[in-house]
């Protein structure tokens, strides 16, 4: 499934490293997470969170001496085709640091940042979508009487977001959700529309958490509510008011054990809406489903 998503992530490479992308195998192609491009060094790529190299004849190596530079000029290349030849119409999302692209996947930006605008460029890293498909088919055999309000624990890179975007979609092909997508990860949306499959009755609401939170109730009549990082003041005062208004939410958090989330005090005035907290151990791996409301 990964590999129809990288394949809609080379066209916006510089020529000769998308030459080397095109003779690669579909096996390498399809364990890709990341693209790295950095100024005056190797194309990066990575593979089971690993970083290696991405050779001159399309392989792959852990030798940057043999792997294809990237210049100045890719750097500058790069920067045109992700923002369409238009770099002001983006303003928005340089200042954010990232630019999802047609297709799904998301492109950061590293550089230079002068009053909160981008003067200058040195690094881009491509961060390969992947819709797994029944990622959540553990958790969500496990729940009794969906829906139940859901807090998904894991450390950074243990699949958190493809977990929730799976969540969502099983959510959302059955009851009414309401998205908030703040990071533009879950449903990838591309001018407006959702790249990914997030369920037939899913609205999406690209803004801030408690801002989308508050504007789901008003407008839209959600059952669910799915959000991703949960964790700021003002996203809990908005998830207390959900939750007191009748709605089940499925967020994500942080922590790598339940100690952790019980440590964490921006998440503790509202660890008691969860019915269910699930722990990951890496790569959507699935420690625990804990119930905590019986």
């Amino acid at each position: 499934m990964r590999k129809s998503y990288i394949e809609k992530a080379i066209p916006y490479l510089p020529l000769k490293i998308r030459s080397a992308f095109e003779t690669m195998s579909i096996a390498d192609k399809e364990n890709i997470t990341e693209i790295r491009l950095r100024v005056n060094r190797a194309v990066g790529v990575v593979q089971y969170g690993m970083e290696k190299y991405l050779g001159t004849n399309g392989g792959i190596t852990t030798y940057p001496n043999i792997a294809v530079k990237v210049t100045l000029q890719d750097i500058e290349a790069v920067l045109k085709s992700v923002t369409e030849y238009s770099i002001h119409s983006f303003g928005k999302e340089l200042q954010q640091g990232y630019i999802t692209l047609e297709g799904g996947n998301r492109v950061g930006i590293a550089g230079t940042y002068q009053n909160e605008t981008l003067k200058y460029v040195n690094a881009f890293n491509f961060r390969i979508a992947g819709e797994v498909r029944g990622a959540s088919d553990d958790i969500f055999s496990q729940i009794k009487n969906f829906p139940k309000s859901i807090l998904i624990a894991g450390k950074p890179s243990t699949g958190k977001t493809t977990i929730l975007r799976d969540l969502c979609k099983k959510a959302g092909d059955i009851h009414r959700v309401s998205l908030i997508d703040e990071r533009h990860e879950i449903a990838a949306c591309y001018n407006g529309i959702p790249q990914n499959d997030i369920g037939m009755h899913t609205d999406v609401f690209e803004v801030g958490k408690a801002k989308g939170i508050n504007l789901a109730l008003r407008v839209m009549s959600p059952e669910i509510i799915v959000c991703d990082e949960i964790g700021l003041e003002d996203d809990i005062t908005e998830i207390a008011r959900s939750v007191n208004s009748g709605v089940k939410l499925i967020a994500s958090i942080h922590a790598g054990s339940r100690d952790d989330v019980l440590a964490n005090t921006e998440i503790k005035p509202i660890f008691n809406v969860f019915d269910y907290l699930v722990i990951l151990r890496e790569a959507g791996k699935i420690e625990e489903v804990i119930r905590l409301k019986q």
